[in-house]
């Protein structure tokens, strides 16, 4: 079950998308604190 290793479509298409996935991410961590702000402002309410 190594897809990796043919070179598939399937594991270019998942690096790809842990690519989007560590920039989203990125972008969370960068913008913590009005995330977190926003985050809790909606369970809150």
């Amino acid at each position: 079950m190594d897809m990796e290793q043919k070179g598939k479509p399937e594991a270019k298409l998942r690096t790809a998308v842990l690519i989007i996935l560590a920039i989203v991410v990125f972008q969370i961590i960068m913008d913590w604190s009005d995330f977190k702000a926003g985050f809790l402002g909606a369970f809150l309410h």
